[in-house]
């Protein structure tokens, strides 16, 4: 378990400043504020909620700025170029 994280630091640690498109699945579990759902390579991503009419099913941009063990974390941002 100990190399799956050190896997996964690394690989979470390249994708901050990243832009990925991703799929709304639900309310973040810790926090009703928070939506969470997956980039196209399926990790765990959360952000925060803003005025926008989004619903589980809506794709958004999101610009990664930290993450922790399973997790990216990040703010929902207009679509990149």
């Amino acid at each position: 378990i100990d190399m799956q994280g050190v896997l996964s630091h690394k690989s979470n640690e390249k994708d901050i400043g990243k832009v990925f498109k991703v799929l709304i699945e639900s309310d973040s579990r810790k926090s009703d504020a928070d939506w969470q759902g997956r980039t196209s390579h399926y990790k765990i991503t959360v952000f925060p909620k803003t005025d926008a009419q989004l619903n589980p099913g809506s794709y958004v941009w999101v610009k990664i700025h930290n993450y922790t063990r399973a997790t990216l974390l990040g703010n929902i941002v207009d679509a990149p170029l």
